[in-house]
C-alpha cells in the first residue's frame, strides 16, 4: 500500500531529477517497513535514534540547531535517494518514556524540517493513524498524496484528515484496492 507508493515515487522522483537531493523518510511507529523497500534491515540508525539524540542534546542544554547538519548521518543512501528508516520499538519504548509527547513531536518536526532544508524532495511515509507524526507531515508538507485502500473507515478518515488542512489545494488522494 502506502510505503511501496512513499518508495516508487521517492525514487522515481530521483530518476527522473538526478541533480536533487531525494530523502525518503519513515515516519511510522513500529509499523514502519520503507527501510525493507531499500533493502535496508534493521537499521541501527533509524529515526527514533536521531530524535532520541536531539532530545538528549536539548536536554544537556546545547543549541541543536548547529547539530542540524548531522541528521543526514541517520540515512541511508540508497541508489539516488537517502532513506531514513524507523525502528520497530515504540518511540516512548525507545527513550524509556522520560520525555513527554509534546517533547518528542517537537523533535519530531525539528528532524523534519532539517531534512527538508537539506534535500530538495522529502518523501514521508507514515502509517493512517501515525498520531502526532501524522499530524506533523500534514502540516509541514508542500504537496500531500494521502492513499486509501477505499474501505469506508480509512475512506472516511482520509476526509476527516482532508477536512483538518488549512490548505487542501496541496492533496491527491489514491485509491489503492
Amino acid at each position: 500500500g502506502t510505503t511501496v507508493l512513499s518508495a516508487i515515487m521517492a525514487q522515481n522522483y530521483a530518476k527522473k531529477n538526478p541533480d536533487k537531493r531525494v530523502c525518503a523518510v519513515d515516519f511510522s511507529s513500529r509499523a514502519g517497513d520503507l527501510g525493507e523497500k531499500f533493502g535496508i534491515d534493521k537499521p541501527n540508525l533509524n529515526i527514533h535514534e536521531c530524535v532520541l539524540k536531539f532530545l538528549e542534546k536539548k536536554n544537556e542544554h546545547l543549541d541543536i540547531n548547529n547539530y542540524k547538519s548531522k541528521i543526514i548521518d541517520y540515512c541511508f543512501p540508497v541508489n539516488g535517494v537517502y532513506v531514513m528508516p524507523t525502528s520497530q520499538v515504540d518511540i516512548y519504548e525507545f527513550t524509556d518514556r522520560r520525555y513527554s509527547t509534546s517533547e518528542i513531536a517537537q523533535m519530531y518536526r525539528f528532524v523534519l524540517n532539517g531534512l527538508k532544508e537539506q534535500f530538495d524532495a522529502v518523501f514521508i511515509d507514515v502509517t493512517k493513524f501515525g498520531g502526532y507524526c501524522y499530524d506533523i507531515a500534514l502540516q509541514e508538507a508542500t504537496k500531500i498524496v494521502l492513499v486509501s485502500d477505499g474501505k469506508i473507515a480509512s475512506t472516511s478518515h482520509l476526509l476527516h484528515k482532508i477536512g483538518q488542512l488549512k490548505d487542501d489545494s496541496r492533496v491527491s488522494v489514491i485509491i489503492n484496492r
